[in-house]
This record gives C-alpha cells, sequence and structure tokens, in this order.
C-alpha cells in the first residue's frame, strides 16, 4: 500500500514537472498583421516578409508547432492580451502606448517614424528645389554686397582727401575705386593696382583682409549646405512645416499614435497603401508612416512617386508581439539574439529593403 502511494506521489510530481514541457509542444496561434515588407500574404496564399522569416528561424531551433492567423493590428494586439493568440508579427513597432498591454521581444529592427510626399503634388521641380535654392543663396549674396558696400565707403572716406604726396595712379580717389580695391581684396586677388595710403585707409583694409577670409569660408559653406540639402528638406525642415499640411496615417499605427502625442490633425486610414493612394490622389499632402514601409513602397509599388523625408520625426524599434509574462519570452528572445548575430539576418533584410536598409540601420 505504502509503495502504491508512493509510486503515484511520483506520478504526479513528474507530471507537474513536465507539464510545461507538454503546454510549449501545443500548436501556437501567430496573428500576423499584414504589412510589406514586415509580413504580408502572396497570391500563392504563403505569408512572406522580414519578420515571418524572422519568426520562422525562432521556430525551428525552438522546434514550435505554429499555425498563421491573419487579422488586423487592432485585433492582433487585443488577442495577444485576452489570450487568443500567442505570438504577434508584422509592421509592430514597439511603442510606450503597446508595451501597457502586450510583451515585446528584444528589438528586431532599428527604424523610424516619418512621412512621405507625392512628387507631382509637392511642386515643380523649380518650386521644390530650386526656388528655396536661389532663395537661400541670395540671401547670402545680399549680406556680402553689403559688407563689400559698407567697406568700399569706409576706405573711400578716409583715403578721398587729395595730399600732394598721395597723388598717385594707385590712389583711391572715388567710391568706385574704394570698391574695386573692396572687392579684389575680399576674393583675395590683390591686384596692388588700387592702395590706401592713410594709417585709417590702412587699418580699414587690415580689418576687412581677415573679414573676408571669415566672410568668403562661411558663403562657401552655407551655399554647399544648400545646395546638398534633399528637395524633402528644403520644402519641411521642422515639425512647424509638417503642421502646415494635411496628413494622414494608418489607426492605431506608430505613425498615428505619434501625431496624436504631438497633437496633429490627421485623416485616419485602415492600410498604408490606401492612405499613400489618397496622397497621390491629391487629397492629402503627406503620410506619416514608418520609413522603412514608405521606402519598400516607394521602390516596388508606387515606383519613384513618393518623396520619402529624410529626416526621421521619431526613431523606434520593431519587436515580436507576445503574451502578457508570456512563458515563451525567454526562448524566444534567446533564438531571436542568436539569428541578429548571424550573416542570415543581414540577408532576409537586404532582401527586402536592399540599398535602404543602409538609412535605417
Amino acid at each position: 500500500m505504502n509503495f502504491n502511494m508512493r509510486s503515484k506521489s511520483i506520478a504526479v510530481c513528474v507530471f507537474f514537472f513536465l507539464m510545461p514541457l507538454f503546454s510549449l509542444a501545443d500548436t501556437l496561434i501567430v496573428a500576423i498583421y499584414n504589412a510589406a515588407p514586415t509580413a504580408f500574404m502572396a497570391e500563392d496564399g504563403g505569408h512572406y516578409g522580414i519578420m515571418v522569416e524572422i519568426w520562422e528561424e525562432i521556430a525551428t531551433h525552438t522546434e514550435y508547432s505554429f499555425e498563421y492567423h491573419p487579422t488586423g493590428l487592432e485585433d492582433l494586439l487585443m488577442g495577444l492580451q485576452d489570450g487568443r493568440y500567442d505570438v504577434g508579427l508584422g509592421a509592430i513597432t514597439i511603442t510606450p502606448e503597446r508595451e501597457a498591454i502586450v510583451d515585446f521581444s528584444q528589438p528586431v529592427n532599428p527604424s523610424g517614424t516619418g512621412f512621405a510626399m507625392s512628387k507631382k503634388y509637392a511642386a515643380s521641380k523649380f518650386q521644390l528645389y530650386y526656388k528655396p535654392i536661389i532663395k537661400s543663396v541670395g540671401r547670402l549674396l545680399i549680406g556680402l554686397t553689403l559688407l563689400l558696400l559698407t567697406s568700399a565707403a569706409i576706405v573711400w572716406l578716409a583715403e578721398r582727401k587729395k595730399h600732394p604726396e598721395f597723388q598717385s595712379r594707385s590712389r583711391i580717389a572715388s567710391f568706385y575705386d574704394g570698391l574695386w580695391w573692396s572687392a579684389v581684396t575680399m576674393t583675395t586677388v590683390g591686384y596692388g593696382d588700387k592702395v590706401p595710403f592713410t594709417f585709417l585707409g590702412r587699418l580699414v583694409g587690415l580689418a576687412w583682409m581677415f573679414t573676408s577670409i571669415v566672410l568668403v569660408s562661411l558663403f562657401t559653406a552655407n551655399a554647399a549646405s544648400i545646395l546638398t540639402k534633399s528637395t524633402t528638406n528644403s520644402t519641411i525642415n521642422s515639425l512647424a512645416d509638417l503642421r502646415g499640411l494635411s496628413i494622414e496615417a494608418v489607426m492605431h499605427s506608430s505613425g498615428a499614435e505619434f501625431l496624436e502625442r504631438e497633437k496633429f490633425n490627421y485623416t485616419p486610414y485602415v492600410t498604408l497603401e490606401e492612405a499613400v493612394e489618397a496622397m497621390l490622389d491629391e487629397n492629402v499632402e503627406a503620410v506619416v508612416s514608418n520609413v522603412p514601409f514608405l521606402q519598400y513602397l516607394n521602390t516596388h509599388k508606387y515606383v519613384d512617386q513618393l518623396i520619402v523625408s529624410d529626416n526621421w520625426l521619431l526613431k523606434n524599434n520593431m519587436g515580436i508581439a507576445l503574451q502578457p509574462d508570456s512563458h515563451y519570452m525567454e526562448q524566444v528572445n534567446s533564438a531571436l539574439l542568436k539569428l541578429l548575430s548571424e550573416e542570415k539576418w543581414q540577408s532576409i533584410v537586404y532582401r527586402y529593403l536592399g540599398e535602404h536598409y543602409s538609412s535605417i540601420r
């Protein structure tokens, strides 16, 4: 009798010890939020994308059995919270609002929230690019001209008195002479055909020489900076510039959450493709979303029809979403960190983002 009781006790202990392992062997329900290039369903019915391939590598490493369940982002998050789903994949940016209701794996892919504009709507090439350059360079030239005229006037006033010992062709006898001397001095040409003779004139000349070196250097640096600005930056340089536009974003996306935090008014859309289509139809001026997704659409679907901002409104990360306090977290993170250190991870990302990946690393 004691032997039977002892056997039953051992059996119960073994059962409770192995129960977590049996639960891990269950088929996991993996919710997928379709948004290329992170996750999407192809025409053949298969699931593809950066996050899908990452998950399948993790599942192979951990020997998880799973099945996909396509859904929307809001249902994905709510499903993880109430236990209907075990894992969530897709364009899921880690934000404070989402971290409050679900757990996330280690960050997978450095990314950022930015905006895109339609090239057709933005303006002609002159309005978008050359006009701001002309205005900026023009302001620099006006400033230099005023300083040039000022130095010319000062040196002429100092040299205009006709002293017998200064009767020379190289004397600065008129404002025109002063202007010529000021210009050749500023450009460091220094012909020497016009020179100051008075103490005050030479003092002004000495000051103008050093001032000219600084002014020309500043002009060159500022002109180069203006000329190399991207077409987007010449239109929008700050949040204040963006605030003056009609904007749209995907509902419940990181872009929408950013706009809400910054108190922007925006038009919500169900998918990013719908938002971009509306922008191309000139219903709105800009769409705020994840920068890699905008770059992907501009490369693969709306070929070169968009201007994607070089300036990120907010830097953030994507991750694999899990149930709160998920017991899969440790195994997922262990497999994920191993994958991120391998060359295979780089090949996955470059296959979908190509050259654009260099701008979001």
